[in-house]
Protein backbone atom coordinates (compact mmCIF):
# COMPACT_ATOMS: atom_id res chain seq x y z
CA UNK A 1 0.00 0.00 0.00
CA UNK A 2 1.27 3.39 -0.93
CA UNK A 3 1.81 5.84 1.88
CA UNK A 4 -0.23 8.96 1.23
CA UNK A 5 0.42 12.39 2.76
CA UNK A 6 -2.56 14.36 3.74
CA UNK A 7 -2.96 17.94 2.45
CA UNK A 8 -2.82 19.27 6.01
CA UNK A 9 0.67 17.76 6.48
CA UNK A 10 1.90 19.45 3.33
CA UNK A 11 0.71 22.80 4.71
CA UNK A 12 2.60 22.08 7.92
CA UNK A 13 5.84 21.44 5.94
CA UNK A 14 5.42 24.70 4.16
CA UNK A 15 5.05 26.53 7.46
CA UNK A 16 8.22 24.91 8.81
CA UNK A 17 10.22 26.07 5.78
CA UNK A 18 9.03 29.62 6.24
CA UNK A 19 9.66 29.63 9.96
CA UNK A 20 13.26 28.35 9.79
CA UNK A 21 14.35 30.09 6.63
CA UNK A 22 17.69 31.85 6.99
CA UNK A 23 17.87 35.45 5.87
CA UNK A 24 19.56 36.11 2.57
CA UNK A 25 21.81 38.99 1.60
CA UNK A 26 18.71 40.84 0.50
CA UNK A 27 17.21 40.72 3.98
CA UNK A 28 19.59 42.47 6.40
CA UNK A 29 20.35 40.83 9.69
CA UNK A 30 19.37 42.85 12.73
CA UNK A 31 20.15 41.30 16.09
CA UNK A 32 18.28 41.44 19.36
CA UNK A 33 20.70 44.06 20.64
CA UNK A 34 21.38 46.61 17.93
CA UNK A 35 22.30 46.77 14.29
CA UNK A 36 26.05 46.81 15.05
CA UNK A 37 25.94 43.62 17.10
CA UNK A 38 27.42 40.37 15.64
CA UNK A 39 25.22 38.10 17.69
CA UNK A 40 24.19 35.06 15.64
CA UNK A 41 20.56 35.16 16.78
CA UNK A 42 18.93 37.02 13.99
CA UNK A 43 15.43 38.38 14.35
CA UNK A 44 14.90 39.02 10.71
CA UNK A 45 13.34 42.40 11.31
CA UNK A 46 14.43 45.84 12.36
CA UNK A 47 14.35 46.72 16.04
CA UNK A 48 11.97 49.52 17.00
CA UNK A 49 13.54 52.92 17.34
CA UNK A 50 14.08 54.09 20.91
CA UNK A 51 11.55 56.70 22.08
CA UNK A 52 12.60 60.29 21.76
CA UNK A 53 13.29 62.00 25.10
CA UNK A 54 10.46 64.25 26.20
CA UNK A 55 11.19 67.93 26.07
CA UNK A 56 11.14 69.65 29.44
CA UNK A 57 8.46 72.34 29.67
CA UNK A 58 9.88 75.84 29.65
CA UNK A 59 10.32 77.44 33.08
CA UNK A 60 7.41 79.65 34.00
CA UNK A 61 7.87 82.27 36.66
CA UNK A 62 4.90 82.76 38.98
CA UNK A 63 3.04 85.95 38.24
CA UNK A 64 2.89 88.48 41.07
CA UNK A 65 -0.34 88.34 43.10
CA UNK A 66 -2.88 90.91 41.99
CA UNK A 67 -5.49 92.37 44.29
CA UNK A 68 -8.81 92.78 42.52
CA UNK A 69 -12.53 92.89 43.09
CA UNK A 70 -13.89 89.78 44.80
CA UNK A 71 -17.34 88.42 45.59
CA UNK A 72 -16.29 87.35 49.08
CA UNK A 73 -14.21 89.13 51.67
CA UNK A 74 -10.54 88.21 51.56
CA UNK A 75 -8.31 88.85 54.58
CA UNK A 76 -4.85 90.07 53.61
CA UNK A 77 -1.44 89.36 55.13
CA UNK A 78 0.10 92.79 54.75
CA UNK A 79 -1.06 96.37 55.28
CA UNK A 80 -0.24 97.24 51.68
CA UNK A 81 -2.42 94.41 50.35
CA UNK A 82 -5.22 95.33 52.77
CA UNK A 83 -5.17 98.87 51.38
CA UNK A 84 -5.22 97.58 47.79
CA UNK A 85 -8.06 95.16 48.51
CA UNK A 86 -10.11 97.91 50.17
CA UNK A 87 -9.69 100.26 47.23
CA UNK A 88 -10.39 97.53 44.64
CA UNK A 89 -13.56 96.46 46.46
CA UNK A 90 -15.13 99.86 47.09
CA UNK A 91 -14.33 100.38 50.77
CA UNK A 92 -12.94 103.83 49.90
CA UNK A 93 -11.22 105.56 47.02
CA UNK A 94 -8.12 106.35 49.09
CA UNK A 95 -6.92 104.18 51.98
CA UNK A 96 -3.90 104.40 54.27
CA UNK A 97 -3.65 101.91 57.15
CA UNK A 98 -0.06 102.79 58.03
CA UNK A 99 0.33 102.16 61.78
CA UNK A 100 -2.71 99.85 62.04
CA UNK A 101 -2.41 96.22 63.14
CA UNK A 102 -3.08 93.88 60.21
CA UNK A 103 -5.87 92.13 62.15
CA UNK A 104 -7.67 95.42 62.62
CA UNK A 105 -7.01 96.46 59.02
CA UNK A 106 -8.84 93.31 57.91
CA UNK A 107 -11.62 93.88 60.47
CA UNK A 108 -12.16 97.46 59.28
CA UNK A 109 -12.07 96.42 55.62
CA UNK A 110 -14.60 93.66 56.16
CA UNK A 111 -17.05 95.78 58.16
CA UNK A 112 -16.97 98.80 55.85
CA UNK A 113 -17.21 96.51 52.81
CA UNK A 114 -20.34 94.91 54.30
CA UNK A 115 -21.89 98.29 55.16
CA UNK A 116 -21.16 99.67 51.69
CA UNK A 117 -23.34 96.94 50.19
CA UNK A 118 -26.29 98.11 52.32
CA UNK A 119 -25.91 101.89 52.65
CA UNK A 120 -24.95 104.80 50.41
CA UNK A 121 -22.20 106.81 52.06
CA UNK A 122 -20.25 109.78 50.62
CA UNK A 123 -17.14 108.54 52.44
CA UNK A 124 -14.15 108.53 50.06
CA UNK A 125 -11.02 108.49 52.19
CA UNK A 126 -9.55 106.56 55.14
CA UNK A 127 -6.34 107.45 56.94
CA UNK A 128 -4.55 107.27 60.31
CA UNK A 129 -4.29 110.94 61.32
CA UNK A 130 -6.21 111.21 64.60
CA UNK A 131 -4.76 111.62 68.08
CA UNK A 132 -6.62 111.31 71.37
CA UNK A 133 -9.94 109.76 70.30
CA UNK A 134 -10.25 106.30 68.75
CA UNK A 135 -11.32 107.79 65.44
CA UNK A 136 -13.00 110.73 63.79
CA UNK A 137 -15.35 111.15 60.83
CA UNK A 138 -16.81 113.88 58.70
CA UNK A 139 -19.07 113.49 55.68
CA UNK A 140 -16.46 111.92 53.33
CA UNK A 141 -13.58 110.87 55.54
CA UNK A 142 -12.79 108.47 58.41
CA UNK A 143 -9.52 108.76 60.32
CA UNK A 144 -8.27 106.20 62.88
CA UNK A 145 -5.81 106.65 65.73
CA UNK A 146 -2.65 104.50 65.30
CA UNK A 147 -2.07 104.43 69.08
CA UNK A 148 -5.35 102.56 69.51
CA UNK A 149 -5.59 100.68 66.22
CA UNK A 150 -1.97 99.60 66.32
CA UNK A 151 -2.53 97.70 69.59
CA UNK A 152 -5.27 95.06 69.43
CA UNK A 153 -5.29 94.19 73.14
CA UNK A 154 -5.32 97.85 74.23
CA UNK A 155 -8.38 98.78 72.20
CA UNK A 156 -10.23 95.60 73.17
CA UNK A 157 -9.67 96.33 76.89
CA UNK A 158 -10.82 99.93 76.53
CA UNK A 159 -13.96 98.97 74.64
CA UNK A 160 -14.85 96.30 77.21
CA UNK A 161 -14.49 98.82 80.04
CA UNK A 162 -16.76 101.28 78.23
CA UNK A 163 -19.40 98.63 77.58
CA UNK A 164 -19.29 97.39 81.18
CA UNK A 165 -19.90 100.91 82.45
CA UNK A 166 -22.77 101.67 80.08
CA UNK A 167 -20.81 104.41 78.34
CA UNK A 168 -20.80 102.72 74.91
CA UNK A 169 -23.13 100.33 73.07
CA UNK A 170 -22.98 96.77 74.35
CA UNK A 171 -22.05 94.60 71.35
CA UNK A 172 -21.89 90.86 70.83
CA UNK A 173 -19.00 88.96 72.41
CA UNK A 174 -17.59 88.05 68.98
CA UNK A 175 -17.52 91.67 67.83
CA UNK A 176 -14.13 93.17 67.02
CA UNK A 177 -13.41 96.48 68.77
CA UNK A 178 -12.06 97.89 65.51
CA UNK A 179 -15.21 96.85 63.62
CA UNK A 180 -17.41 98.53 66.27
CA UNK A 181 -15.53 101.82 66.04
CA UNK A 182 -15.59 101.67 62.23
CA UNK A 183 -19.36 101.08 62.29
CA UNK A 184 -19.92 104.05 64.62
CA UNK A 185 -17.84 106.32 62.38
CA UNK A 186 -19.59 105.06 59.24
CA UNK A 187 -22.88 106.09 60.89
CA UNK A 188 -21.45 109.61 61.18
CA UNK A 189 -20.67 109.72 57.46
CA UNK A 190 -24.30 108.89 56.70
CA UNK A 191 -25.65 111.52 59.08
CA UNK A 192 -23.25 114.25 58.00
CA UNK A 193 -23.33 113.57 54.28
CA UNK A 194 -27.06 113.86 53.65
CA UNK A 195 -28.13 116.48 51.14
CA UNK A 196 -31.51 118.18 51.19
CA UNK A 197 -32.69 120.95 48.90
CA UNK A 198 -31.73 124.29 50.43
CA UNK A 199 -29.09 122.75 52.70
CA UNK A 200 -25.39 122.21 52.18
CA UNK A 201 -23.28 119.30 53.32
CA UNK A 202 -21.60 119.26 56.70
CA UNK A 203 -20.50 121.42 58.45
CA UNK A 204 -22.90 124.07 57.20
CA UNK A 205 -26.22 122.50 58.23
CA UNK A 206 -26.43 121.09 61.78
CA UNK A 207 -28.68 118.07 61.97
CA UNK A 208 -31.39 119.75 64.13
CA UNK A 209 -31.99 122.27 61.31
CA UNK A 210 -32.14 119.64 58.59
CA UNK A 211 -35.74 118.61 57.73
CA UNK A 212 -34.52 115.21 56.51
CA UNK A 213 -33.99 114.19 60.13
CA UNK A 214 -37.48 114.94 61.43
CA UNK A 215 -38.20 111.18 61.86
CA UNK A 216 -35.00 110.75 63.91
CA UNK A 217 -35.96 113.65 66.17
CA UNK A 218 -39.28 111.97 66.85
CA UNK A 219 -37.61 108.62 67.54
CA UNK A 220 -35.21 110.24 69.99
CA UNK A 221 -38.05 112.01 71.84
CA UNK A 222 -39.83 108.68 72.24
CA UNK A 223 -36.63 106.99 73.34
CA UNK A 224 -35.88 109.61 76.00
CA UNK A 225 -39.45 109.55 77.28
CA UNK A 226 -39.23 105.76 77.72
CA UNK A 227 -35.85 105.98 79.46
CA UNK A 228 -36.35 108.86 81.90
CA UNK A 229 -34.98 106.89 84.83
CA UNK A 230 -31.80 106.04 82.93
CA UNK A 231 -31.35 109.08 80.75
CA UNK A 232 -29.13 111.96 81.81
CA UNK A 233 -28.72 114.78 79.35
CA UNK A 234 -25.02 115.55 79.54
CA UNK A 235 -24.86 118.50 77.10
CA UNK A 236 -21.11 118.75 76.97
CA UNK A 237 -18.39 117.80 74.55
CA UNK A 238 -16.60 114.61 75.44
CA UNK A 239 -12.98 115.09 76.46
CA UNK A 240 -10.55 112.98 78.43
CA UNK A 241 -11.49 114.67 81.72
CA UNK A 242 -15.25 114.74 81.12
CA UNK A 243 -15.79 111.09 80.24
CA UNK A 244 -18.58 109.74 82.41
CA UNK A 245 -17.83 106.37 84.00
CA UNK A 246 -20.32 104.36 86.03
CA UNK A 247 -18.78 102.55 88.97
CA UNK A 248 -21.76 100.27 89.35
CA UNK A 249 -21.53 97.79 86.46
CA UNK A 250 -24.73 96.07 87.58
CA UNK A 251 -26.59 99.36 87.07
CA UNK A 252 -25.15 99.62 83.57
CA UNK A 253 -26.36 96.12 82.72
CA UNK A 254 -29.80 97.08 84.02
CA UNK A 255 -29.79 100.04 81.65
CA UNK A 256 -29.22 97.75 78.69
CA UNK A 257 -32.01 95.46 79.83
CA UNK A 258 -34.36 98.43 79.94
CA UNK A 259 -33.61 99.34 76.34
CA UNK A 260 -30.82 101.84 76.93
CA UNK A 261 -28.47 102.66 74.03
CA UNK A 262 -25.46 104.23 75.76
CA UNK A 263 -24.41 107.30 77.72
CA UNK A 264 -22.39 108.43 74.73
CA UNK A 265 -25.58 108.61 72.66
CA UNK A 266 -26.46 111.70 74.72
CA UNK A 267 -23.23 113.60 74.11
CA UNK A 268 -22.84 116.68 71.96
CA UNK A 269 -20.83 116.17 68.81
CA UNK A 270 -17.77 118.41 68.95
CA UNK A 271 -17.74 119.16 65.20
CA UNK A 272 -21.31 120.44 64.85
CA UNK A 273 -22.34 121.22 68.42
CA UNK A 274 -25.52 119.14 68.17
CA UNK A 275 -26.53 116.20 70.31
CA UNK A 276 -28.09 114.19 67.49
CA UNK A 277 -24.91 112.97 65.79
CA UNK A 278 -23.79 110.65 68.58
CA UNK A 279 -27.33 109.39 69.04
CA UNK A 280 -27.36 108.46 65.35
CA UNK A 281 -23.90 106.84 65.38
CA UNK A 282 -24.55 104.81 68.55
CA UNK A 283 -28.02 103.76 67.41
CA UNK A 284 -26.53 102.72 64.06
CA UNK A 285 -24.04 100.47 65.86
CA UNK A 286 -26.66 98.96 68.18
CA UNK A 287 -29.08 98.32 65.31
CA UNK A 288 -26.59 96.28 63.33
CA UNK A 289 -24.31 94.69 65.92
CA UNK A 290 -25.62 95.38 69.42
CA UNK A 291 -26.48 92.51 71.73
CA UNK A 292 -29.98 93.91 72.14
CA UNK A 293 -31.69 96.51 69.93
CA UNK A 294 -34.71 98.17 71.54
CA UNK A 295 -37.90 99.10 69.72
CA UNK A 296 -36.74 102.69 69.17
CA UNK A 297 -33.45 101.59 67.65
CA UNK A 298 -35.26 99.16 65.35
CA UNK A 299 -37.47 102.02 64.15
CA UNK A 300 -34.33 104.11 63.67
CA UNK A 301 -32.69 101.31 61.65
CA UNK A 302 -35.67 101.05 59.33
CA UNK A 303 -35.51 104.81 58.70
CA UNK A 304 -31.76 104.66 57.95
CA UNK A 305 -32.23 101.88 55.40
CA UNK A 306 -35.05 103.81 53.76
CA UNK A 307 -33.05 107.03 53.72
CA UNK A 308 -29.63 105.63 52.80
CA UNK A 309 -30.24 102.10 51.51
CA UNK A 310 -28.50 101.03 48.32
CA UNK A 311 -31.71 99.31 47.14
CA UNK A 312 -33.53 102.64 47.30
CA UNK A 313 -30.99 104.37 45.09
CA UNK A 314 -32.61 105.50 41.86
Amino acid sequence: MLFSVSPSFNKFKTLLKVSFAFPTEKSPIVTHRNKYDNDIWALGKAMPKPPKPKKKPPFKQDKPKTIGKTKRFQAQKSIGDAEKWGIANGVAEQISYTGMDIKYANDVNKRLWELRKIYKSPMKRIDMNVSGAYAHADHDHISFNPKWFGDVAKLQRARKSEMDSGFKVLTKSTESAAASVATHEFGHTLALGVEVKGFHKWPYAPIPANPAYAPIKQIRREYRAANKKNYKDIHKTRTGTETKVLADIAAAKKKYDDGYISDYANYKYSQTGDDYSEFIAESFLQYGYGIKANAHVKKFGEFMKKQFGVKNDK
